[in-house]
């Protein structure tokens, strides 16, 4: 029952969040969309935030993590990336609204999540890091490595806002060829 209800709050929150808005939804809205009492939800969760940070941890980074640490397995940069659009192009329902959530964290769209954000950027870091070993290894010889490491890395960051926050349409093939001028 208690697994129930924690569960049922944080898919309400997924929702009302990316829907309404963070700051826009009220701890109110939470309980009414969970169909649980005020006490309840306090029960659970202290603040907005703590159940933010929850829906975070649990589900937004390990996520991420997973799609990072399988698309690596190709030891190909180029292929490397083009996979994890793929995987962030197929996303839907819950992860989709998760990944859309954490995204607007990141992004500083969501005020007085400061730590969080800073949580987000230190995970985000961490999962490029893995990447950039690979880049190194590929473009080892190449002076101009840190320049175009950045641009990658700018162009990751563009598509993957572009698939989740202006639900533009992925083509891989038009991607896949503005990549290739980078290898």
């Amino acid at each position: 029952m208690g697994n129930e209800i924690k569960s049922n709050i944080k898919l309400a929150a997924i929702n009302l969040f990316v829907n309404n808005g963070y700051d826009a939804t009220s701890i109110r809205d939470l309980a009414k969309a969970a169909n649980c009492s005020l006490p309840m939800l306090y029960y659970y969760y202290e603040s907005k935030s703590n159940l933010l940070f929850e829906i975070i941890s649990e589900c937004f980074t390990p996520f991420m993590n997973e799609v990072y640490s399988s698309a690596t397995v190709y030891g190909n940069a180029l292929e490397t990336v083009l996979n994890i659009f793929d995987r962030i192009d197929k996303l839907d329902g819950l992860e989709r609204a998760y990944t859309v959530l954490a995204l607007k964290v990141l992004l500083g769209e969501v005020r007085g999540e400061d730590e969080l954000r800073k949580k987000l950027i230190a995970d985000k870091n961490s999962r490029e890091f893995v990447l950039k070993k690979i880049l190194f290894k590929q473009w080892a010889d190449d002076k101009n490595i840190e320049v175009k490491t950045r641009v990658l890395f700018k162009i990751m960051d563009q598509t993957i806002n572009d698939i989740l926050l202006m639900s533009k349409k992925y083509n891989k093939n038009v991607v896949s060829a503005e990549l290739k001028l980078l290898f």
